[in-house]
């Protein structure tokens, strides 16, 4: 009898031992991580993992939205820099344009042909100064006018050259007897551009220029600057002349183009009372340089008289 309990309590006492060690590997399988989790553990974990996929769209989302929103801001700036950039193109064109009277630009002031580079420039009446000015925009058109600019100035100075006396003495000085002058006798007839012709010098001392002068196509040249007395008269015919008749003496300025223009102006009204010819006179001081023209032209050549000693044109210097 004693013997059976024993056993049954040995028997109990296996089994408690066995459950007490079950309890205690189950909880270390927990601890660790391992064995099979719980209900709760699942569903937190699973909680988790949606949680961090979501974090990661809204994420990728966000970046995408920041990447939008930064490309359409630059697009934004860029488009609104060129259009400020052309704005101010814009403006800059219409404010930045040269203009220079066209009188100016004439390459070759002597012979008065005009360069084809003037039809590169845009040409236009200013209602300030009543001239014909010729104005650049475009850089087809400021180079043109820097051309036209450089071609006068290279005009300019072979002419002077071409005027400068042997040994660069100054023609007024080279013979104190004789004053700077000239005077021409008339010739029938214009050359072109309606000038009046005139004798050219010849060896009975009717007409003259003498050095500090040059004379040529109808035309006297000024190579000593200075002040000079300038004349001019015209016999006009009594029985042809009827009304109003003009003469003009002209003057062109190599170095101060805007100074070119009519310097002496006569206007002749013949009378009915009249019975023989009739002269118109002219004469005054003006300032001349180096380089400058004097040119006569009529309003009709064809009424002067063929004496060609009552019609001349002159001048003399009679100072600095």
């Amino acid at each position: 009898m004693k013997t059976r309990l024993s056993s049954e309590s040995s028997m109990d006492s296996t089994t408690s031992g066995d459950s007490t060690y079950a309890v205690r590997v189950e909880e270390e399988l927990l601890v660790k991580g391992g064995g099979f989790p719980d209900r709760r553990q699942t569903q937190t974990r699973g909680r988790r993992r949606k949680l961090v996929v979501v974090t990661v769209i809204s994420l990728v989302l966000s970046a995408i939205s920041l990447v939008a929103v930064l490309l359409v801001g630059a697009f934004v700036f860029f488009n609104d820099k060129e259009l400020i950039h052309g704005d101010l193109q814009a403006q800059v064109a219409a404010s930045d344009e040269v203009c220079l009277p066209c009188v100016q630009l004439n390459s070759d002031p002597v012979s008065d042909t005009d360069s084809s580079l003037l039809d590169v420039l845009e040409v236009r009446r200013d209602d300030n100064s009543d001239l014909t000015v010729c104005c650049a925009r475009t850089n087809a058109q400021f180079a043109a006018l820097l051309k036209l600019i450089i071609q006068r100035q290279q005009t300019i100075k072979k002419l002077a050259d071409s005027l400068e006396p042997a040994g660069g003495q100054n023609p007024a000085s080279t013979n104190d007897t004789s004053a700077v002058s000239a005077h021409l006798l008339f010739k029938a007839g214009t050359g072109k551009e309606e000038i009046q012709q005139w004798k050219a010098p010849d060896g009975h001392g009717l007409s003259h220029v003498r050095p500090g002068l040059t004379f040529y196509d109808n035309t006297i040249y000024v190579i000593t600057s200075g002040m000079y007395y300038v004349y001019c008269q015209i016999l006009y015919q009594v029985d042809t002349t009827t009304g109003v008749v003009s003469s003009y003496v002209y003057r062109e300025s190599l170095m101060n183009p805007m100074m070119s223009g009519i310097v002496l102006k006569t206007r002749h009204t013949k009378y009915v009372q009249q019975t023989d010819h009739h002269a118109s006179y002219v004469g005054g001081l003006v300032a001349l340089h180096k380089g400058d023209k004097l040119y006569v032209k009529l309003s009709d050549s064809d009424l002067v008289s063929n004496d060609e000693k009552g019609s001349f044109f002159g001048l003399f210097r009679v100072g600095e």
